[in-house]
């Protein structure tokens, strides 16, 4: 990690090269200083980082636990007015979640549809502010700060996601019809209602692929650190909630397709599924893309070297033709670190600004075909966490030393139970403070202010780029475990 340039996750699946050459500090810091945030947007981050720095953040044990309570945090659907045709049967289809939720969360239990749903071309600005809301912290009893969208990016963009989960703790569902819908909401329902709660679990799931920068890094300065973070954090109980959880380390020959499709509801299914590797890529309009795009590459594929211009086999990843029917992940959560892991913008975030013009990758953006499938079946996990758009080993470093603690604190949380959407707000904040920071530095830097370091610059945007890009597929108010069903 003492090479100052840039390691990106993804492999194209038609040739076997990597999707993005490494950058050197100087390309990227070129992009950077074209970079400019919308400034009503770059306000609410500044403030939101304002609020959080005076804050003592001191034991998770002690950290206030009305947001697990649906009636003092509010619960929402926003569907699609490009759809408003379809709500109905929408609406029908997650009949048995709605009044879960409606139940939950009371009088802040809320249906954006008609002229309150989300329209084409909004910003979150724009959608919050037709609801009586302007920025900053939520206002549940006008916008709960659970939100849930219906529909595919579109209908609504992922940028409306990105902007509104800085402040709320938002999901999507985007499934390829009503009865999918039906099968999740009932998933759902059956996990919380039932008190169905798995073997306390973690996996770890690691390619460590020959000759292969990414996955060594991912494998090395990621997973092992932080299996080995959260086993001591767990050993010394100073979560009591989490500390009876097992973890399981699955490095290099042993993160191959079969082990990782024994975890993706089969025989070793666990509550929590981490995986860290290459997500498969493939060219704007090529007839696989929108099936495999994103499919997780296992130890299976033998590296760059040894499978040198070579396409990808369908040995080599697990894409969504090998989720069966007979799956089962009921009350599981998926975390996939990968390029493209839950889905694909229509423009590349990280290297259109080198071309002097927006570079499409793909005719328009989708969510990825393997997170769909999985939320699809009769027994669904309750969510799946991932990146749209490439990842990079600039999620977990900085100047050659993990940086673990957003991964850290999300798993634990989630492992004590915490909604889906309250643990995802360290990635949240973590793209606030880098937001605001880039901002600062860039206008330093054109002010003549302070000097230009690239290595640095380029590390703030790559870094920035890559935090925007997590989100949540599913509904943000589930969690692992529900020991009192009425909250």
């Amino acid at each position: 990690m003492s090479d100052p340039s840039f390691v990106y996750n993804g492999l194209d699946a038609t040739t076997g090269g990597y999707l993005l050459p490494d950058q050197s500090p100087g390309a990227i810091s070129t992009i950077a200083r074209g970079h400019k945030l919308d400034d009503a947007q770059l306000r609410e981050l500044r403030a939101l980082r304002r609020f959080h720095s005076t804050m003592i953040l001191g034991s998770p044990e002690d950290e206030d636990e009305e947001d697990a309570k649906l009636s003092q945090t509010g619960w929402g659907v926003i569907f699609p007015f490009a759809k408003q045709a379809r709500v109905p049967e929408y609406k029908e289809a997650l009949s048995g979640l709605l009044e879960r939720r409606a139940q939950q969360a009371g009088e802040r239990f809320k249906i954006f549809e008609g002229p309150c749903a989300y329209r084409p071309g909004e910003s979150k600005t724009d959608f919050l502010g037709r609801q009586g809301v302007g920025p900053g912290p939520p206002n549940p009893d006008k916008v709960p700060s659970h939100l849930l969208l219906v529909g595919g990016p579109e209908d609504i963009p992922f940028q409306f996601q990105f902007q509104l989960s800085v402040q709320y703790a938002v999901g999507r569902l985007d499934l390829d019809s009503v009865a999918e819908l039906k099968s999740y909401a009932a998933s759902v329902v059956a996990a919380e209602e039932q008190a169905f709660v798995r073997e306390r679990s973690l996996s770890f799931f690691a390619p460590r692929n020959p000759d292969d920068q990414a996955t060594g890094s991912s494998a090395d300065h990621l997973v092992a650190p932080l299996v080995d973070a959260l086993r001591k954090e767990l050993r010394q109980g100073r979560n009591a909630s989490a500390a009876s959880w097992a973890i399981e380390h699955l490095d290099g020959p042993a993160a191959n397709k079969r082990s990782l499709l024994e975890r993706l509801g089969g025989s070793r299914t666990p509550a929590l599924l981490f995986t860290a590797g290459h997500g498969a890529g493939f060219p704007l309009g090529h007839a696989q893309q929108l099936e495999r795009q994103g499919a997780l590459v296992t130890s299976d594929w033998p590296g760059p070297i040894a499978w040198r211009n070579k396409a990808l086999l369908e040995d080599h990843t697990v894409s969504a033709a090998d989720i069966g029917d007979g799956i089962d992940l009921r009350g599981s959560l998926l975390f996939f670190f990968a390029c493209y892991g839950v889905g694909t913008p229509e423009l590349d975030s990280f290297v259109s600004a080198a071309f002097g013009r927006p570079m499409r990758i793909s005719p328009a953006a989708f969510t990825a075909r393997l997170s769909k499938r999985l939320l699809g079946r009769s027994r669904a996990p309750l969510a799946v966490i991932g990146h749209v758009d490439r990842a990079c080993n600039t999620s977990f470093s900085w100047r050659s030393q993990p940086q673990l603690q957003v991964f850290q604190r999300t798993i634990v949380d989630l492992l004590r139970g915490k909604r889906v959407g309250t643990a995802f707000k360290h990635f949240s904040l973590r793209y606030a403070e880098l937001a605001t920071v880039l901002s600062d530095r860039l206008q330093e830097i054109n002010q003549g202010t302070a000097p230009l370091d690239e290595l640095n610059l380029a590390m703030l945007w790559t870094f920035h780029q890559d935090a925007r890009g997590y989100l949540v597929l599913g509904d943000p108010a589930v969690r692992l475990r529900s020991p009192d069903p009425g909250k």
